[in-house]
């Protein structure tokens, strides 16, 4: 799970402006990424479902970001 493009727009929400993250995994973008959901990756990728209904997303720069996934 490496990225092969991103926007503009989001490189730019994210606070990623100026990085360059082709390449690279998203673990390795967002190492604050919450361990639960790393463990839910491979159980999506083999056909699996899961949902979040308003998920805390921690930001490396201590901002939260609550998402729906």
């Amino acid at each position: 799970m490496r990225y092969v493009a991103a926007s503009a727009r989001w490189t730019q929400d994210d606070g990623l402006e100026g990085q360059n993250i082709i390449g690279r995994s998203h673990y390795e973008v967002f190492p604050e990424f919450p361990e639960r959901r790393k463990e839910m990756h491979p159980r999506c990728l083999a056909d699996a479902v899961e949902r979040g209904a308003a998920d805390a997303f921690p930001r490396a720069d201590g901002g939260l970001d609550r998402v729906r996934w």
